[in-house]
């Protein structure tokens, strides 16, 4: 949201056009990047003659983040193949397209492995979101807190959802 106000004057895109490019990454993108992570991983352990199980970390470290990559740019790219659209889009339209599908792609990360903790995180209002126990970065920020983070401090003191 912050980008989209901030190339508001560079972009050619409509604003409903940036937030459909968020379910792009969470619906399209998470669903084929766990397709040919297994596909490859499961390739790989099956010719090498190694157990799946002790193969997965390593994979997470080598391959895995290059093909999460590329499936995040890749709705653009595909996009940036019709002339029309190539003639259209500046610079500041793929990066905020690109910019949603990757916070698609983040929420369906975060939603993963942070699902199962929802049901005991409690609201701290001195933070400005919610804790969550046993996790390094434990606050989630409210929403009022997300879009005014790029502002300087105290330009709004209070938090609506407080």
């Amino acid at each position: 949201m912050q980008l989209t106000v901030l190339g508001s004057l560079g972009r050619t895109v409509r604003v409903r056009t940036v937030f459909m490019a968020i379910p792009v990454g969470l619906y399209a993108c998470v669903p084929l990047a766990v397709l040919l992570q297994v596909a490859w991983t499961s390739s790989w352990a099956w010719l090498t003659g190694s157990s799946l199980y002790l193969f997965v970390p390593t994979a997470g470290q080598t391959v895995d983040p290059f093909i999460e990559e590329i499936l995040k740019v890749l709705p653009v790219a595909v996009l940036l193949t019709i002339p029309a659209i190539r003639r259209q889009w500046s610079i500041t339209d793929c990066i905020l397209l690109s910019a949603a599908v990757g916070a698609g792609f983040g929420m369906a990360e975060d939603l993963f492995r942070y699902g199962t903790v929802s049901p005991v995180a409690s609201w701290q209002a001195q933070y400005g979101g919610w804790m969550l126990p046993g996790i390094i970065t434990p606050v989630v920020p409210s929403p009022w807190t997300t879009l005014t983070s790029w502002l300087p401090p105290g330009v709004f003191p209070n938090d609506p959802f407080t």
